[in-house]
């Protein structure tokens, strides 16, 4: 717990997070409180008339749009909680395949704020066991009824 304290307490006073190529994917409760630090700084940059843009990225091996646009549907879903953040101020785009992991990469006034990582082939998890029914959509798609992951 208090290393999650910690990584939070450094990424909010230097507003942007490593974004190297080669990060690996962390759990949904570390994606949970980067997006909370995110929300935090797009509203006081809204404020200043700046905007949020989110651009996923599919990684090595990956090739479907389909998993690009869950990607950013669950990160524009889950700032669009903050009554500060309306849709109408994130702007969201698929962008050229990343190197290594697939990512969805935020921006906050035209500046880079932080990178999130993901498995190859596998959602952005936003939230805790996957638990809200708001994120994922199409996701029973992808599972066969024998409850092994369709490749």
């Amino acid at each position: 717990m208090s290393l999650s304290l910690a990584v939070t307490s450094a990424f909010a006073q230097q507003r942007v997070m490593d974004t190297t190529d080669d990060i690996t994917p962390i759990t949904s409760e570390f994606n949970i409180l980067r997006l909370e630090d995110v929300a935090r700084i797009a509203t006081a940059e809204l404020a200043e008339g700046r905007k949020t843009i989110i651009i996923a990225r599919l990684g090595n091996g990956e090739c479907s749009r389909e998993l690009n646009q869950r990607r950013l549907y669950n990160v524009q879903t889950f700032l669009s909680r903050y009554k500060t953040i309306s849709a109408e101020n994130i702007v969201v785009a698929e962008g050229e395949k990343a190197r290594g992991y697939g990512r969805v990469e935020i921006y906050v006034g035209g500046k880079l704020l932080t990178a999130l990582t993901v498995l190859k082939n596998e959602d952005l998890m936003v939230d805790c066991c996957e638990g809200d029914t708001n994120f994922y959509p199409g996701k029973d798609r992808l599972r066969p009824s024998n409850g092994k992951r369709k490749q």
